[in-house]
């Protein structure tokens, strides 16, 4: 049975009491909470719905965070509220995109209150709060399946107010046993779906798991309960549309708060990319703490063969989360999102995310301490400018179809390619995107006297750029500066113009070969090392294979394979076994060059032949006539 409203929350008494507990609970909120955000939580606690859309780092998180402490205190003592909802044990449910965001938001928990005792232990993927009260636990298959074999029942237990789940785990057996609960949804007191604007962009390819959202919160929760979704990006028109269609939120009944997107402190530029995705080095990388997204299943295993694979766990998140020389972070898209760092300050994205909304979400999780500045550069491959101006210049009635014959043009979308093609100011161009409204929103950096100009303004930029370092603590010893990776040229010899080489199906064979001989390096390298996380691909990297099939038939010694891959590490233990290979490969193809020639020599004396009857008829036919000719005038 559900508890009674009570009291309103969303009155100037309601108000006075959120503020005042959050003080006393929180330690370093002395103002208490922001105007926006005191509305806001008020709502959630009298069971509104809402749909938020605020920049990164702009305190979403204390959306669902605060309620619960409020909740808490309440019901540790209700006399001192009198007339107020009293949840005797308050649960609210987060909704994120993965596991990984969701153990990082629970691993947030610990800086806002000492409110309750903390809880046994359910296994290492469970984040306690110990010592700070309000506990989180990131639901995931590993959790439920623990919880099962120990014979315990989460839903009745309710020992954790913040559950924090993946949509993937949303239709499984076991969470609806939980949600099944009647204690359960007694003491619910809102769920809040994360990174909403995921729910528009990848709802139909990427993360269709998404669509269970809507019809779980309609179809198994309370009427009462407050239902609200946060995003800081999310376009006005169609995209929220198809969310709030999504999530069922109803006209005139949810508010709908949008706050400026824009960030301040990051400055935004687009970069040609020098060097291609396959490169083992990259040069235009920033020498500051960063994140790395490269935007392709390509460019990541070639990036993170350069350094170390980081193995995801419990661990590893702490890792990157505490560790002051933690300078460069490698992630993928999906681990990108909600992955807020405060150390970090740059954000690298080595190509172009799908949308203009993935980039400015990937820019913003750098610089969360507002008193910092960073920037978000995107590297700009050459073929997506060149696919962008292609977009353009198709007719708009003929693009769909062109995208599906064009492979290079099925990532592109007007906003991303206006994005590309840009000659404007690029904060000005999504300010108008987004809807920001302000008195400043449409200028330019340079009008708008931004103090961190966008790359297509900072040629007219007078003035210097100023990026203090991050927050580090003052005891601890100076960061290690980058190594210096001035490699000498690699010599490559030079392959006569006239030397043969390798026919297509020759190349895709070999290729082939070589990446099998990878694996098999791989096998046996992987477990001389610690970790055993190096991806296979640094065993023998593209490049390398690249090198060795342009020079394919000229290698013959360890020797000459040094030339070729000087760089690659594993050449003196494994490089007799590859000239075998490769000897291997070469007889077999000289036997086919050669049947080749035969064949070709066979054929061109079959032309030859053929050519010269022809030759013989022709004269055969003129002497004819020049007879027939003769005969005639003899008569």
């Amino acid at each position: 049975m559900a508890p009674s409203r009570g009291r309103c929350w969303n009155t100037p008494l309601g108000h006075a009491i959120i503020q005042h507990i959050v003080k006393a609970k929180i330690p370093g909120w002395k103002d208490g909470l922001f105007g926006w955000q005191l509305i806001i939580v008020a709502w959630i606690l009298d069971g509104e719905e809402a749909l938020v859309v605020t920049t990164t780092g702009d305190g979403k998180s204390a959306l669902f965070m605060v309620p619960i402490i409020v909740l808490l205190e309440v019901a540790a003592n209700p006399a001192a509220y009198p007339g107020f909802v009293n949840h005797k044990k308050p649960v609210g449910i987060v909704i994120s995109p993965t596991k990984g965001l969701s153990a990082n938001m629970v691993s947030h928990l610990p800086q806002f209150v000492e409110l309750i005792p903390a809880a046994s232990d359910l296994a290492t993927q469970i984040t306690e709060l110990s010592g700070h009260g309000v506990q989180g636990l990131s639901c995931t298959s590993e959790t439920l399946t623990e919880a099962r074999k120990s014979g315990r029942n989460l839903g009745e237990e309710i020992r954790w107010p913040i559950v924090c789940i993946d949509p993937e785990h949303l239709t499984e057996k076991q969470w609806e046993r939980i949600t099944d609960s009647e204690l359960f949804h007694e003491n619910l007191a809102f769920i809040c779906v994360d990174e909403a604007h995921l729910i528009d962009n990848w709802g139909d390819e990427f993360h269709p798991a998404f669509r269970h959202i809507g019809p779980f919160i309609r179809g198994r929760l309370l009427q009462h309960i407050a239902v609200f979704a946060m995003t800081a990006t999310l376009q006005p028109g169609p995209p929220t549309r198809s969310i709030c269609r999504s999530l069922g939120f109803q006209k005139d009944m949810f508010h709908l708060v949008r706050r400026s997107n824009e960030r301040r402190n990051i400055q935004f530029l687009l970069s040609p990319l020098t060097h291609g995705l396959g490169c083992d080095t990259f040069p235009d990388l920033l020498r500051a703490p960063s994140i790395v997204r490269p935007s392709s299943s390509a460019g990541m295993s070639t990036f993170t063969s350069c350094g170390y694979s980081l193995r995801v766990d419990s661990s590893s998140g702490g890792l990157i989360r505490d560790e002051p020389d933690c300078q460069v972070v490698v992630v993928t898209v999906t681990f990108g999102q909600g992955f807020d760092i405060r150390v970090l300050l740059d954000s690298l994205m080595l190509g172009v995310p799908k949308t203009v909304a993935q980039t400015l979400q990937q820019a913003g999780r750098v610089v969360r301490d507002q008193t910092s500045n960073g920037r978000a550069v995107v590297f700009v491959q050459s073929t997506a400018y060149k696919s962008a101006e292609k977009y353009l210049a198709q007719d708009p009635a003929r693009r769909a179809k062109a995208k599906q014959n064009n492979k290079s043009l099925t990532t592109m979308n007007n906003e991303k390619v206006l994005m590309l093609t840009a000659k404007e100011c690029l904060i000005a161009f999504f300010n108008k995107m987004f809807g920001n409204t302000g008195n400043t929103v449409l200028l330019n950096c340079i009008e708008g006297r931004q103090c961190l100009p966008c790359s297509n303004c900072l040629p007219r930029f007078i003035g210097p750029l100023n990026f203090p370092p991050s927050p580090y603590p003052p005891d601890a010893p100076p960061l290690a500066p980058f190594p210096s990776t001035d490699f000498p040229p690699a010599v490559i010899a030079a392959v006569p113009k006239k030397t043969r080489k390798l026919t297509k199906a020759m190349r895709v064979s070999t290729e082939s070969e070589l990446r099998l001989f990878r694996e098999r390096v791989h096998k046996t390298e992987r477990d001389r090392v610690s970790h055993g996380y190096t991806p296979a691909s640094s065993y023998l990297p593209n490049p390398s294979i690249t090198a060795i099939l342009n020079h394919f038939l000229t290698i013959s010694t360890v020797e000459t394979l040094t030339t070729v891959t000087p760089k690659w590490k594993y050449r003196d233990e494994h490089g007799p076994a590859l000239i075998e290979l490769i000897k291997g490969l070469q007889t077999t193809f000289e036997l086919e060059f050669e049947a080749a020639r035969l064949q070709k020599n066979a054929v061109n004396r079959t032309k030859a032949k053929a050519k010269h009857q022809i030759c013989r008829m022709k004269k055969c036919q003129g002497k004819r006539r020049i007879s027939t000719r003769q005969t005639h005038l003899g008569r």
